[in-house]
């Protein structure tokens, strides 16, 4: 885990934290580390898990499946990124979602005990890791609310637009990779790969924007 403190203090899990608050918390905590190859489940649906996940290389897709097998990636985490749906104050919770790895990743996993209760020794970085975990919990709600944003455009053009401004406000940068294929991308926003790519293809060609595989660039920013 030491290994990892830069990437740890990204999240705002360990907001106010030291490095040496982290080192105690390892030292606390004896947090595992888990590596997955491309397309492994972190965790399925049904599945229960009582770990708090961070990302700490990879990425990984935190999808919901639907009776008819049409599966919506709900989001993405990249590292640094704790996977939101391993946060839960219910024992026992079951996930209603997958975690499924898009690139070969590695894991930490804090057992969600030892999170939650103050050890014996009272270490002093607690009381600030479950004040930001309280806070985290209460903020999860943009995530969703990013989501519904997009679900609720009604053309592919629109969703894509709306994708684009979150990535233009994100990066501070009207150029900037994104880390979905177009594969993720379309179940990202729920619509058709092909009819995707064409439509990528119109706003290319409508001067809207350019792009090379993942490579963006926002060439009218009042189109967003």
């Amino acid at each position: 885990m030491h290994h990892h403190y830069e990437v740890l203090k990204r999240n705002h899990i360990f907001d106010d934290m030291t490095v040496d608050d982290l080192r105690s918390m390892g030292e606390c905590f004896k947090p595992k580390t888990l590596y997955f190859h491309k397309g492994d489940l972190v965790f399925s649906e049904g599945e229960i898990f009582k770990n708090i996940a961070i990302v700490v290389t990879g990425i990984i897709n935190i999808y919901k499946e639907d009776a008819d097998g049409n599966r919506v990636i709900i989001e993405q985490a990249e590292p640094g990124a704790i996977l939101d749906e391993s946060i839960t104050v219910k024992k026992d919770y079951k996930v209603n979602v997958c975690a499924e790895v898009s690139v070969d990743s590695e894991v930490i996993a804090v057992p969600f005990d030892k999170l939650v209760t103050v050890c014996k020794g009272r270490c002093p970085f607690h009381v600030k890791l479950l004040s930001n975990v309280v806070r985290l919990i209460a903020s999860n709600h943009n995530t969703l609310t990013l989501k519904v944003d997009y679900l609720s455009k009604k053309s592919i053009r629109h969703k894509l637009l709306s994708f684009f401004k979150f990535q233009v406000e994100k990066y501070k940068n009207k150029e900037f990779d994104i880390t979905f294929d177009r594969k993720e991308l379309s179940e990202f926003l729920f619509v058709d790969r092909s009819a995707l790519s064409r439509e990528l293809g119109r706003m290319q060609r409508d001067k809207i924007i350019e792009f090379h595989k993942n490579h963006f660039k926002i060439l009218k920013e009042n189109a967003l």
